[in-house]
C-alpha cells in the first residue's frame, strides 16, 4: 500500500500544527497537517500528515513509528484511502460498540428495527403460506408450475401491456409502478400503465440528491444506505452524461433531515453526497450562476454542459506541469489555470481545468474528487461556464459586426502560427535605415543616382537581417528551432511583432511589465526593434499578457503576439538582461551606431568585404570521400557522444541520423546510424581501419565509407531543402518576374567579383522574351560565393518575393545540358536511353554465347 499521507496517533496534548510541522520536516517537504478535535473542541491526539510523495512518507513512516514526541509514543502509519474505510472503534464514530454505549437511544432505536423486520418477515411467510394453500385447494396444482405462473402473469389487471414476455419475473406492485410513473415525470418519458387503471400523479415534498455513486449502483443499495428511514421513492437521473446521481424521496420531513446527516458517509467504498433536492425557477437559477462556488449550488450534471472542473486544497508547491500531468490521463485539456498570488508568486491552492470533451471532465470528477495529491485530500467541484465578455464593451466605439469580428480575431490568437519571425516588411527597412544613417526616407527611396530602389532595400534587409540573427545569438537566442516542423510552444515566452522600427527595450518592459516589471524574467530587442521576445516568470502571467495585447493597437499599427518555440533560449539570462533600463533616452551597448556604419553612405548599400575574410571562416570544405557511414548506434548515442569517440581521428562533424518523434512534437528519435565527416579522404580511412569495431555505449560500431556528406541540422527543417554541393555557382529561384539582370548583378556584386549572371527566358508561350523566374550567379572564388549565399538565404526579399537560394550543380548553368534536359521531354526515346538498351542487348548476347 503506498500512500504520501501518514496516520498517526498519541500525540501529546499540547500539540499543535506548527509543532508537528517542524516535528515531521527533518525527513521531507510537509504539505498537509491535518489534527481532529471533536465537537466540544477537545483534541483527540491523532491526526494525518502529509508529504510531497510517496518515498518521503515511507521514509518518515519507518523513521517516526514508535519514536518519542516530548513523552508520547508516537504509533505512525501509511494512511488508507478516504474509500477504504476501517471498521469504526472509537466512541466519536458511529457504527462501534463504543457509540452505542456511550448512546443508549441509538441502541433502542436499533432493537426497534430489528423487531420490526422481525415480524415483517413473520407476517409475509404466513401469507406466502396462505396462498398456497388457496392456490392447491382451489385449482389442484402447485404455485410453482412455470405454466400457471404464465397464465396468472397474463391475465393479471394491473401489468403492464408490454411485459407479457416477462412472466417469470415478479409481480409489480402499487409503490413500483408509482415509482415508475415518478420516474418517468421527472426524465420526460411518458410511461402508461395499464389501461384498466392510471395511477394519479405524485409529488413528494422531501426528496434528497445522492451523488458519487457507483455507475452500476441498485435500489437495494440505496435502500440498505438509508436503512431505518421511510424511503418512498428511488429515481435514477436520465440526463445524457450523467451517472452516478440518485433522487431518493421521504415521507416526512423528519427522515429528510436524518438522511442530510448521512452526507459524505461511504457507500460500496465511495464518499456520497446527500443534499436536499429543491425545485428552482429560471430566476433562481440565474443567481445561483452569478454566486460564487457552494457545494449545495453546482449539481454535477453541470460538468455534462461546461466540461470544466474547479479543484481546490492542492498543495502549495503545486505547479501547472504537475496538474497537467494528473489529469491528462483522462482525456485532452482545453485550458488549464492554475490561479497564483500577484505579489507572492506562489499558487493559492485552487484551479480550473477545461476538458475538450465534457464526458472526459466526469470521469475526473468521480476519480479525483477526494483523492490524494501531493500529501493533500484534493475536492474537485464541477465549475461553471466561463463567463463570456460582451464585444461592444471591449471595443467601445465599434459597431456589432466589427466588434465581434475583433474578438473572433484575438480568440483565434492563440493558435500556433508559422510566420516567418525574421522577416521584414519594405516601411519597416526604410524606416530602421533612416533611422540608423540619418537621411531622409525621400532620399533613401529616390531614384537620383540611376540605382534600383528594389536592390537598395533587399541590401537594407539583408543588414539588419543579420544584424539581428547576430545579435540574438549573443543573447542565447537559438535561431534552429524557429525552422523545426511541428515543434512545442513555450508556456512563458511571447514573440512580439510588428513593433515600429526603433522601440527600445525599456518600451516593452513598461508595456508588458507594468507597474510589476517583476513579473517579466527578460526581454530581448534586436537593434532593428521590429521583432523582439518576451519571458515571463509565471504561465499564468504570460496567458494574462497574450489576451490582453493581442492585436490590440500600439502606437500606429497593431500588435502581432505569437507563442514562441520550447528551448528558444541556449542559456539563463545574465544579470543585465532581466534588469528594466532605467535611461528612457539612452541606448543600450548594441545600440550604438560604430565609426563605420556613420561613414557608410545607405545609397552604396552594406560595405563590400575583403574577400581574404571567407578563408577564416569556420566552414572547411572537405574533400570527397572523406565521409564514413556508422551502422548500429545506441539509440541513446548522441551526435556529441559520436564525435567524442572519433576525436582521436580528427572530425570534422558528426551526426546521428534522427527522426520526428510523432507521440512527443518537437523531439526526435534516433535512427540506430549516423555519419562522421573529415577534412581529408586519409583521415576517413585512417579512422575506418582504426576503429572498425569500436564499441560505444555498449555497442559495436560498423563502419563503411560513404558518398554523403553530413548536414549541420539534426533535425527536419519546415520546408525540406536540397542546398546542393557549395561552389562558385549560385542558383536563385522565385525571381520577381519584373525583376531584370542588372538589378541581380547590382544585388549579387556586393558581396564580391562576379564572372557571370545568366536570367534564362522563355522560348514558347504568349510572353515571350520575359525570364522563367529563376536565374544563376556565378563568382570568381568559393569564399565570394559563400558569403553572398549566406546573406541573401535567411530572409532577403526583392518586390516582395523571397529569393530561394541553392548551389547550383556544374551542369546546371551549361547551355548544351540545359537544351539537352529540354528536348528530353518533347522527344520519345532519347540517345542515352538507346545507348543503355543496346548495352543490355550486347550483355545478353555475351551470355548467352558464353
Amino acid at each position: 500500500m503506498s500512500s504520501c499521507r501518514l496516520f498517526v496517533k498519541n500525540f501529546p496534548k499540547d500539540a499543535t500544527e506548527k509543532k508537528i510541522k517542524e516535528f515531521f520536516s527533518a525527513k521531507g517537504t510537509v504539505t498537509d497537517v491535518s489534527l481532529k478535535f471533536t465537537v466540544e473542541g477537545k483534541f483527540r491526539r491523532f491526526g494525518f500528515i502529509g508529504f510531497a510523495s510517496d518515498a518521503e512518507a515511507a521514509e518518515a513512516q519507518s523513521y517516526f513509528d514508535k519514536t518519542f514526541m516530548g513523552a508520547s509514543r508516537l504509533h505512525v502509519e501509511l494512511s488508507r484511502d478516504v474509500s477504504e474505510k476501517p471498521r469504526p472503534w472509537s466512541k466519536y464514530s458511529e457504527g462501534s460498540t463504543a457509540y452505542v454505549k456511550a448512546h443508549p437511544e441509538v441502541a433502542a432505536a436499533q432493537r426497534r428495527e430489528i423487531e420490526q423486520k422481525r415480524k415483517e418477515e413473520l407476517l409475509k411467510k404466513r401469507l406466502e403460506r396462505k396462498k398456497r394453500d388457496f392456490l392447491k385447494d382451489v385449482f389442484g396444482v402447485l404455485p410453482d408450475d412455470e405454466e400457471f405462473k404464465e397464465f396468472l402473469a397474463v391475465n393479471q389487471s394491473e401489468k403492464l401491456l408490454w411485459t407479457n414476455d416477462e412472466a417469470a419475473q415478479p409481480k409489480e406492485t402499487a409503490a413500483a409502478l408509482q415509482d415508475e410513473a415518478a420516474l418517468a415525470e421527472d426524465s420526460g418519458v411518458e410511461i402508461d400503465p395499464s389501461p384498466g387503471k392510471r395511477l394519479p400523479k405524485v409529488i413528494f415534498p422531501h426528496v434528497v440528491v445522492v451523488r458519487n455513486l457507483s455507475f452500476k449502483w441498485k435500489r437495494r443499495d440505496i435502500k440498505e444506505f438509508f436503512k431505518g428511514l421511510s424511503v418512498c421513492s428511488i429515481r435514477k437521473c436520465l440526463k445524457h452524461g450523467v451517472k452516478g446521481v440518485a433522487y431518493v424521496a421521504f415521507k416526512n420531513a423528519e427522515d429528510l433531515a436524518k438522511a442530510l446527516e448521512k452526507d459524505k458517509c461511504f457507500m460500496e467504498r465511495r464518499r456520497v453526497h446527500v443534499i436536499e433536492h429543491r425545485e428552482r425557477s429560471p430566476q433562481t437559477g440565474e443567481k445561483c450562476a452569478s454566486r460564487k462556488f457552494s457545494d449545495n449550488e453546482i449539481a454535477p450534471d453541470v460538468i455534462a454542459d461546461t466540461g470544466r472542473l474547479f479543484i481546490r486544497n492542492l498543495p502549495y508547491s503545486t505547479t501547472e506541469a504537475e496538474l497537467e500531468e494528473l489529469l491528462k490521463p483522462f482525456g485532452p485539456l482545453a485550458e488549464l489555470h492554475l490561479s497564483i498570488d500577484s505579489i507572492t508568486k506562489q499558487p493559492k491552492g485552487f484551479a480550473f481545468a477545461t476538458f475538450v470533451f465534457p464526458e472526459h471532465a466526469a470521469k475526473a470528477y468521480q476519480a479525483l474528487d477526494y483523492s490524494t495529491f501531493h500529501g493533500r485530500l484534493m475536492h474537485v467541484i464541477p465549475g461553471l461556464a466561463k463567463p463570456q465578455e460582451d464585444p461592444l464593451l471591449s471595443n467601445p466605439g465599434c459597431s456589432s459586426f466589427k466588434a465581434e469580428k475583433a474578438a473572433k480575431t484575438k480568440a483565434l490568437a492563440s493558435s500556433v502560427h508559422s510566420w516567418n519571425s525574421l522577416f521584414l516588411g519594405p516601411n519597416a527597412v526604410a524606416d530602421v535605415m533612416v533611422g540608423q544613417y540619418g537621411v531622409e526616407k525621400t532620399k533613401l527611396l529616390g531614384t537620383e543616382t540611376g540605382e534600383s530602389v528594389a536592390v537598395r532595400m533587399a541590401l537594407g534587409e539583408t543588414q539588419i537581417v543579420n544584424e539581428t540573427r547576430e545579435f540574438l545569438e549573443q543573447r542565447g537566442v537559438d535561431l534552429s528551432v524557429f525552422k523545426q516542423s511541428a515543434t512545442q510552444r513555450s508556456k512563458t515566452i511571447l514573440l512580439v511583432k510588428n513593433l515600429p522600427a526603433g522601440t527600445q527595450e525599456k518600451t516593452l518592459w513598461d508595456l508588458f511589465g507594468g507597474k510589476s516589471p517583476q513579473t517579466l524574467r527578460r526581454v530581448v530587442l534586436p537593434p532593428s526593434g521590429v521583432t523582439g521576445l518576451v519571458e515571463f516568470c509565471e504561465p499564468q502571467e504570460a496567458r494574462s499578457a497574450f489576451k490582453r495585447f493581442a492585436y490590440t493597437m500600439f502606437q500606429d499599427r497593431p500588435l502581432y503576439l505569437e507563442w514562441a518555440p520550447v528551448n528558444v533560449f541556449s542559456r539563463d539570462p545574465s544579470e543585465q538582461e532581466s534588469t528594466r533600463p532605467t535611461d528612457p533616452g539612452g541606448t543600450d551597448e548594441h545600440d550604438e551606431p560604430t565609426k563605420d556604419q556613420g561613414e557608410n553612405d545607405p545609397l552604396d548599400g552594406p560595405q563590400q568585404q575583403d574577400s581574404s575574410a571567407g578563408a577564416m571562416e569556420s566552414d572547411v570544405m572537405v574533400e570527397e570521400g572523406a565521409t564514413l557511414f556508422v551502422k548500429n548506434i545506441n539509440f541513446s548515442t548522441t551526435s556529441d557522444g559520436l564525435k567524442q569517440h572519433f576525436a582521436s581521428c580528427r572530425p570534422v562533424q558528426a551526426m546521428v541520423a534522427t527522426k520526428i518523434d510523432i507521440r512527443q512534437p518537437g523531439k526526435t528519435l534516433s535512427m540506430g546510424y549516423g555519419f562522421v565527416q573529415f577534412s581529408s579522404a586519409s583521415d576517413a580511412m585512417a579512422a575506418l581501419k582504426t576503429l572498425q569495431h569500436s564499441k560505444l555505449d555498449s555497442h559495436t560500431l560498423e563502419l563503411k565509407m560513404s558518398r554523403r556528406e553530413v548536414q549541420v541540422a539534426g533535425v527536419v527543417p519546415r520546408k525540406e531543402q536540397k542546398l546542393g554541393k557549395a561552389s562558385t555557382k549560385i542558383l536563385v529561384r522565385n525571381v520577381p518576374f519584373q525583376a531584370t539582370r542588372k538589378e541581380l548583378q547590382e544585388l549579387f556584386a556586393v558581396f564580391g567579383k562576379l564572372k557571370t549572371v545568366r536570367l534564362p527566358k522563355k522560348m514558347f508561350g504568349g510572353d515571350t522574351g520575359s525570364h522563367r523566374g529563376f536565374a544563376f550567379a556565378e563568382f570568381m572564388t568559393k569564399s565570394d560565393a559563400k558569403r553572398a549565399f549566406d546573406a541573401l538565404c535567411q530572409s532577403t526579399h526583392l518586390y516582395g518575393r523571397r529569393l530561394v537560394l541553392e548551389w547550383a550543380a556544374e551542369e546546371d548553368g551549361d547551355t548544351e545540358a540545359l537544351r539537352r534536359k529540354t528536348a528530353e521531354q518533347f522527344i520519345e526515346g532519347t540517345s542515352s536511353k538507346r545507348l543503355k538498351k543496346a548495352d543490355l542487348m550486347n550483355t545478353l548476347e555475351g551470355n548467352v554465347s558464353h
